[in-house]
Protein backbone atom coordinates (compact mmCIF):
# COMPACT_ATOMS: atom_id res chain seq x y z
CA UNK A 1 0.00 0.00 0.00
CA UNK A 2 1.09 3.58 -0.63
CA UNK A 3 0.41 5.33 2.75
CA UNK A 4 0.87 8.62 1.17
CA UNK A 5 -1.73 8.37 -2.15
CA UNK A 6 -4.33 6.64 0.17
CA UNK A 7 -4.35 9.32 3.06
CA UNK A 8 -4.36 11.76 -0.22
CA UNK A 9 -7.55 9.53 -1.61
CA UNK A 10 -9.05 9.34 1.70
CA UNK A 11 -9.25 13.56 2.61
CA UNK A 12 -9.98 14.63 -1.46
CA UNK A 13 -12.80 12.58 -0.79
CA UNK A 14 -14.12 13.34 2.44
CA UNK A 15 -15.10 16.58 4.25
CA UNK A 16 -13.53 17.64 7.57
CA UNK A 17 -12.66 18.99 10.08
CA UNK A 18 -10.67 15.38 11.66
CA UNK A 19 -9.63 14.84 14.82
CA UNK A 20 -6.54 12.87 15.56
CA UNK A 21 -5.05 12.67 19.12
CA UNK A 22 -5.63 16.18 20.56
CA UNK A 23 -4.82 17.89 17.37
CA UNK A 24 -7.36 18.96 14.85
CA UNK A 25 -7.11 19.67 10.86
CA UNK A 26 -9.32 22.02 9.16
CA UNK A 27 -10.22 22.28 5.76
CA UNK A 28 -9.31 26.07 4.37
CA UNK A 29 -12.67 27.92 3.06
CA UNK A 30 -11.99 28.84 -0.93
CA UNK A 31 -8.70 26.97 -1.09
CA UNK A 32 -9.07 22.99 -2.23
CA UNK A 33 -7.26 20.40 -0.80
CA UNK A 34 -5.73 22.94 1.99
CA UNK A 35 -5.56 22.85 5.47
CA UNK A 36 -4.58 24.12 8.69
CA UNK A 37 -3.58 22.05 12.34
CA UNK A 38 -3.55 23.30 15.47
CA UNK A 39 -4.51 22.22 19.14
CA UNK A 40 -7.92 21.48 19.07
CA UNK A 41 -8.73 22.97 22.85
CA UNK A 42 -7.48 26.37 21.09
CA UNK A 43 -10.36 28.64 19.81
CA UNK A 44 -10.70 31.77 18.26
CA UNK A 45 -9.77 33.74 21.46
CA UNK A 46 -6.21 31.46 21.76
CA UNK A 47 -3.41 33.72 20.67
CA UNK A 48 -1.45 31.25 18.17
CA UNK A 49 1.84 31.19 16.98
CA UNK A 50 1.47 30.95 13.42
CA UNK A 51 3.87 29.01 10.79
CA UNK A 52 4.07 27.85 7.32
CA UNK A 53 7.12 25.13 7.91
CA UNK A 54 5.58 21.35 8.79
CA UNK A 55 8.84 20.99 10.14
CA UNK A 56 8.41 23.38 13.03
CA UNK A 57 6.62 20.86 14.78
CA UNK A 58 9.34 19.20 15.67
CA UNK A 59 10.21 21.94 18.14
CA UNK A 60 6.48 22.56 19.17
CA UNK A 61 5.81 18.96 20.07
CA UNK A 62 9.06 18.11 21.64
CA UNK A 63 8.06 19.20 25.15
CA UNK A 64 5.01 20.25 26.95
CA UNK A 65 3.90 23.14 28.39
CA UNK A 66 6.13 23.08 31.35
CA UNK A 67 9.22 22.38 28.88
CA UNK A 68 9.28 18.66 29.98
CA UNK A 69 10.76 15.89 27.05
CA UNK A 70 7.86 14.18 25.31
CA UNK A 71 9.24 10.75 25.57
CA UNK A 72 5.88 9.41 24.83
CA UNK A 73 4.59 10.44 21.62
CA UNK A 74 0.78 9.78 22.50
CA UNK A 75 0.93 11.81 25.99
CA UNK A 76 -2.49 13.48 26.81
CA UNK A 77 0.22 16.57 27.32
CA UNK A 78 0.93 18.57 23.54
CA UNK A 79 1.29 21.92 23.98
CA UNK A 80 -0.85 24.45 22.83
CA UNK A 81 -0.67 27.96 21.07
CA UNK A 82 0.85 27.12 17.25
CA UNK A 83 -1.17 26.82 14.46
CA UNK A 84 0.22 25.90 11.22
CA UNK A 85 -1.03 26.62 7.68
CA UNK A 86 -1.76 26.73 4.70
CA UNK A 87 -0.59 22.81 4.30
CA UNK A 88 -0.79 21.04 1.26
CA UNK A 89 -2.00 17.18 1.47
CA UNK A 90 1.62 16.26 1.56
CA UNK A 91 2.66 18.82 4.29
CA UNK A 92 -0.59 18.09 6.19
CA UNK A 93 1.08 14.27 6.00
CA UNK A 94 4.67 15.44 7.30
CA UNK A 95 3.42 17.18 9.83
CA UNK A 96 1.15 14.54 11.20
CA UNK A 97 3.82 12.45 10.93
CA UNK A 98 6.20 14.90 13.29
CA UNK A 99 3.36 14.80 15.80
CA UNK A 100 1.67 11.52 15.97
CA UNK A 101 4.44 9.34 13.93
CA UNK A 102 3.16 5.81 12.69
CA UNK A 103 -0.19 6.93 12.97
CA UNK A 104 -1.70 7.80 9.73
CA UNK A 105 0.39 4.38 8.34
CA UNK A 106 -1.16 2.20 11.64
CA UNK A 107 -4.47 3.88 10.41
CA UNK A 108 -4.58 3.10 6.92
CA UNK A 109 -3.06 -0.72 7.49
CA UNK A 110 -5.89 -1.37 9.31
CA UNK A 111 -8.66 0.39 7.14
CA UNK A 112 -7.16 -1.89 4.44
CA UNK A 113 -7.20 -4.91 7.15
CA UNK A 114 -3.38 -5.36 6.75
CA UNK A 115 -2.05 -3.99 10.42
CA UNK A 116 -0.10 -6.60 12.10
CA UNK A 117 -0.85 -7.02 15.92
CA UNK A 118 2.12 -8.13 18.06
CA UNK A 119 1.31 -9.63 21.36
CA UNK A 120 3.19 -8.18 24.67
CA UNK A 121 4.52 -11.97 25.18
CA UNK A 122 5.64 -11.89 21.79
CA UNK A 123 7.25 -8.59 21.74
CA UNK A 124 9.12 -9.27 25.44
CA UNK A 125 10.52 -12.41 23.70
CA UNK A 126 12.36 -10.50 20.96
CA UNK A 127 14.50 -8.59 23.86
CA UNK A 128 17.94 -9.00 24.79
CA UNK A 129 20.43 -8.07 26.95
CA UNK A 130 19.48 -6.10 29.89
CA UNK A 131 15.54 -6.07 28.43
CA UNK A 132 15.65 -9.78 28.46
CA UNK A 133 13.67 -10.09 32.09
CA UNK A 134 10.34 -8.44 30.66
CA UNK A 135 9.74 -12.08 29.32
CA UNK A 136 8.90 -12.95 33.14
CA UNK A 137 7.01 -10.14 33.28
CA UNK A 138 3.51 -11.15 35.31
CA UNK A 139 0.32 -10.44 34.27
CA UNK A 140 -0.67 -8.02 37.16
CA UNK A 141 2.91 -6.24 36.77
CA UNK A 142 2.18 -5.34 33.12
CA UNK A 143 -1.48 -4.59 34.22
CA UNK A 144 -0.10 -2.16 36.19
CA UNK A 145 2.06 -1.18 33.86
CA UNK A 146 -0.61 -0.48 31.74
CA UNK A 147 -2.37 2.03 34.46
CA UNK A 148 0.20 3.94 35.20
CA UNK A 149 1.74 4.26 31.87
CA UNK A 150 -0.81 3.65 28.69
CA UNK A 151 -3.88 4.20 30.88
CA UNK A 152 -2.94 7.53 32.79
CA UNK A 153 -0.87 9.16 30.15
CA UNK A 154 -1.26 7.79 26.71
CA UNK A 155 -4.02 9.05 24.12
CA UNK A 156 -3.29 5.50 21.95
CA UNK A 157 -6.12 2.74 21.67
CA UNK A 158 -3.94 -0.61 23.21
CA UNK A 159 -4.86 -3.16 19.77
CA UNK A 160 -1.97 -5.26 21.37
CA UNK A 161 -4.20 -5.57 24.87
CA UNK A 162 -7.06 -6.35 22.68
CA UNK A 163 -8.67 -2.77 23.93
CA UNK A 164 -9.99 -1.24 20.42
CA UNK A 165 -12.93 0.49 20.10
CA UNK A 166 -14.30 2.36 16.74
CA UNK A 167 -13.11 5.93 15.67
CA UNK A 168 -15.86 8.47 15.88
CA UNK A 169 -17.14 10.31 12.72
CA UNK A 170 -14.23 12.63 11.89
CA UNK A 171 -11.69 10.96 13.99
CA UNK A 172 -8.43 9.23 12.76
CA UNK A 173 -8.02 6.80 15.53
CA UNK A 174 -4.51 6.61 17.47
CA UNK A 175 -3.68 2.81 17.42
CA UNK A 176 -0.91 0.97 19.79
CA UNK A 177 -0.25 -2.16 17.68
CA UNK A 178 2.56 -3.06 19.96
CA UNK A 179 4.22 -2.19 23.42
CA UNK A 180 6.26 0.57 22.95
CA UNK A 181 10.05 0.75 24.21
CA UNK A 182 9.12 3.10 27.33
CA UNK A 183 6.64 0.15 27.92
CA UNK A 184 9.28 -2.68 27.99
CA UNK A 185 11.39 -0.47 30.30
CA UNK A 186 8.64 0.30 32.71
CA UNK A 187 8.38 -3.39 32.57
CA UNK A 188 12.12 -4.10 33.52
CA UNK A 189 11.70 -1.47 36.15
CA UNK A 190 8.76 -2.72 37.44
CA UNK A 191 10.27 -6.50 37.86
CA UNK A 192 13.42 -4.79 39.66
CA UNK A 193 11.19 -2.79 41.69
CA UNK A 194 12.29 0.47 40.69
CA UNK A 195 10.91 3.74 39.35
CA UNK A 196 11.53 3.97 35.55
CA UNK A 197 13.96 6.90 36.12
CA UNK A 198 16.02 4.77 38.39
CA UNK A 199 15.72 1.88 35.91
Amino acid sequence: MNITEAFRRRFENELGPWKIGQVVITPISGRTCFFSLNHIEDGDETILEPSTDPFKMRHWVKQDSQGKFRALKGEKNLPRGWIIKPLDIFQLKEALDIVYPTAIANWLLREDLALRVTSFPETAGRQTGMYRITGITTDVQREEVTDELCRARCLKQRLWNGESQPPEDGEIPLLCPEVCNLFIASCRAKIKGKSEEES
